[in-house]
């Protein structure tokens, strides 16, 4: 019976904030398994890794600092490319639906959207 599950594909525990995933790309673990694991990995300097399409836990792998720094600036790099990719979209749509009835379409949904804040609904 499945206690837990992981993903192969990235060292965490599958939770509902990674959407669908393929079956494929999980490890199902029993209680057991888990609890054995999890022994392991107390110990300290350890880590988890997928060998075979097996989860295992082996001694932690220290790298130069210089990976880790680029570890850092790969993350905050995807993270403003993945903030600005509306900005993109919406340059490209400027340059090539101008004048088209989609364009107008969106631009009518633009202005139908009027900030709002929570009202104050606390007693006076």
């Amino acid at each position: 019976m499945t206690y837990k599950q992981w993903i192969i594909t990235e060292s965490c525990w599958r939770h509902t904030y990674h959407g669908d995933i393929a079956e494929d790309d999980l490890i199902s673990l029993t209680e057991a398994e888990y609890n054995t694991l999890m022994e392991s990995y107390k110990i300290g300097g350890k880590e988890f890794v997928v060998v075979g399409d097996q989860l295992t836990v082996r001694d932690q792998n220290i790298y130069a600092e210089e990976w880790y720094n680029q570890q850092e600036t790969n993350a905050s790099a995807l993270q403003g490319l993945t903030a600005t990719d509306w900005k993109v979209i919406r340059e490209l749509e400027k340059l090539y639906l101008a004048g088209t009835d989609l364009h107008t379409e969106r631009q009518t949904w633009r202005d139908s959207v009027v900030a709002q804040t929570i009202p104050d609904t606390s007693e006076e």
